[in-house]
């Protein structure tokens, strides 16, 4: 007994000091973002540099007040879209943080993932078109792209599209990769941004922005504007959203207005979508109130996308995409079955069964999921520099929702 009882002691002991990874945020009466009173600059660098004095204020400012709660930050702290810190943290130093007044809220770290349906194997360059693919010869593209207005030419424009996902092979012949590793960046430890080992970031961006130069090429929405990678998933699709909260932070560095934030990721069966994570909430409206436009995927469980985080988030400049199924021949053909769908998270939905896009290698791939419907309308938002135009409607499961177009 008295060997059980001991035993017993030493799991409490061992539960009582055990560390979690919190992020911790602090209120504005400590310190409001850089992005709020940010020096803009077109050249996104120099707009970096510019606002570095600000940003070491603030960061000195953070490390004192860690230092007299005798914390250290383990990942990173942040202060450009949000003011707060990462840390392991024992439960009796998280509930300290909780209760201090300059501190805003305390959160656990949570997973997120986001691959999606994946079908076949990568085409090679010259392989036979086959019916299959979804693509149309003559425009390069998928025959998607085709349903919401074709291709629009966007290779002089300076605004880019981010996409926070597995990364994004720069050496792909159809896609204009910035890899400065200033602003490409990764936040999955020994993995470069550049580097795709799930291919679902490269399948992205061809379909939002592909320039269909290669031999078999593929064409994107947005075709020829620049992508920029900032990896937040490992090459079996999962994160934390730890790491996705200070990916939007790096945004709010080198962001500009009319930049395009794609998120096609996420967590389900969330319970409260505005107080599950409220960090995450206020980083993305915070970028979205300074012209930059964030669009999610609905999510592939075949359920409510009003419990899929983050794409449960609304707000202006906030767009959520669930997933049609449709054929070059006929159109669109009906709702796909993977995808959620809901209101009031849904904004609009679009082809995303069977899309053809670029893979990592030089390669090419067809895929299926919210992901690619999210990708469309990433393009569309570029290439319009704001919302879609509205091409139309389709009912699923009861409610009608709009069909974006270019």
């Amino acid at each position: 007994m008295k060997i059980i009882a001991f035993i017993f002691f030493l799991c409490l002991i061992h539960d009582l000091t055990a560390q979690n990874n919190y992020v911790v945020i602090m209120k504005d009466q400590f310190e409001v973002p850089v992005i709020r009173n940010r020096a803009n600059n077109t050249d996104r660098e120099m707009q970096n540099n510019d606002n570095r004095p600000a940003r070491e204020k603030k960061l000195s400012h953070l490390d004192g007040f860690m230092k007299s709660k005798g914390v250290s930050s383990n990942n990173g702290r942040f202060v450009d879209g949000g003011v707060g810190f990462e840390a392991l943290l024992s439960p009796e130093q998280a509930d300290e943080l909780r209760n201090d007044p300059n501190v805003d809220g305390v959160y656990e770290d949570f997973s997120v993932q986001g691959i999606p349906i994946q079908q076949g194997i990568p085409i090679q360059q010259g392989i036979p078109i086959q019916q299959s693919w979804n693509y149309n010869e003559s425009t390069k593209a998928s025959c998607a792209v085709d349903l919401i207005g074709g291709p629009a030419n966007s290779n002089n424009r300076s605004e880019s599209i981010w996409i926070l996902d597995t990364g994004i092979d720069k050496n792909h012949p159809d896609l204009k990769v910035n890899a400065k590793n200033t602003i490409a960046v990764s936040f999955v430890k020994g993995e470069n941004a550049t580097d795709d080992f799930a291919g679902h970031g490269t399948h992205c961006a061809g379909i939002a922005a592909g320039k269909g130069i290669g031999q078999l090429g593929c064409n994107g929405v947005s075709s020829g504007a620049e992508v920029i990678p900032v990896k937040v998933l490992d090459r079996n699709g999962q994160g934390s959203w730890s790491n996705i909260l200070k990916a939007l932070d790096h945004i709010a560095k080198f962001g500009k207005a009319g930049d395009v934030i794609m998120m096609s990721l996420g967590g389900y069966d969330i319970s409260s979508c505005e107080n599950s994570n409220p960090p995450l909430v206020a980083a993305i409206r915070e970028l979205a109130a300074h012209g930059i436009f964030i669009v999610m995927s609905a999510g592939n469980d075949h359920g409510d996308a009003n419990i899929n985080l983050p794409g449960c988030i609304n707000g202006p400049n906030v767009f959520t995409v669930a997933a049609l199924d449709f054929t070059c021949s006929t159109g669109i053909s009906g709702c796909a079955s993977y995808s959620n769908y809901g209101q009031p998270a849904v904004d609009w939905v679009a082809p995303g069964s069977n899309i053809f896009s670029t893979w990592p290698d030089r390669k090419y791939m067809v895929m299926s999921g919210t992901s690619m419907a999210c990708a469309l309308v990433a393009g569309i938002i570029h290439a319009r520099n704001g919302e879609p135009a509205v091409g139309g409607s389709f009912s699923c499961n009861g409610v009608t929702y709009r069909i974006p177009s270019r």
